[in-house]
C-alpha cells in the first residue's frame, strides 16, 4: 500500500481502535468510528471519558483502522490530537453526516443531545502510517 492508497483506505473505512496513553505510558484502547475530514481524522467523544483526559495531558495517539469484515487489510496511523470544543454541536453534526452519509432524522434533537453530553471533537493529524510499501 502506498501513501495515496493509504489515504483512500482511511477515507473508505470508518472503524478502528484508538490508543491514548495513561500518564504512566500504558496504552488505553477504545473502539471508534471516525471520518477523514480534509487531511485529518475526526472522532467525537465526551468530555468525561478517559481518552479525553489522556489526550489533554498527552496529545499523541495511535489508531488502527480496519475493514468492516475485520480480517484483511489494516492501517495504523500515528498522530497528534487537538481536542476541539464544540459548544453548538455543529462540528459533531458535520462528523455525523460524514460517517453516515446523511443528517440525523431530527437535527434539533441531535444537536441538543450532543450539547447535553458535552461532546467534543478530536482532530488527529496523520504523521505516520504503516504498513506502507
Amino acid at each position: 500500500m502506498n501513501r495515496s492508497e493509504a489515504m483512500d483506505f482511511i477515507k473508505e473505512n470508518q472503524w478502528g481502535v484508538m490508543s491514548t496513553f495513561f500518564p504512566n505510558g500504558t496504552p488505553q484502547l477504545t473502539p471508534i468510528i471516525y471520518a477523514l475530514m480534509g487531511d485529518k481524522i475526526q472522532i467525537s467523544c465526551t468530555r468525561p471519558r478517559k481518552k479525553t483526559q489522556n489526550l489533554l495531558k498527552n496529545p499523541n495517539a495511535v489508531v488502527c483502522i480496519f475493514m468492516p469484515k475485520f480480517f484483511g487489510p489494516y492501517l495504523t496511523v500515528e498522530g497528534r490530537v487537538e481536542v476541539i470544543e464544540d459548544p453548538d454541536a455543529t462540528k459533531n453534526l458535520a462528523l455525523y453526516k460524514a460517517t453516515r452519509g446523511e443528517p440525523p432524522e431530527n437535527v434539533e434533537q441531535f444537536l441538543a443531545e450532543r450539547i447535553a453530553a458535552e461532546r467534543l471533537i478530536f482532530e488527529m493529524s496523520i504523521d505516520r502510517m504503516y504498513p506502507l510499501d
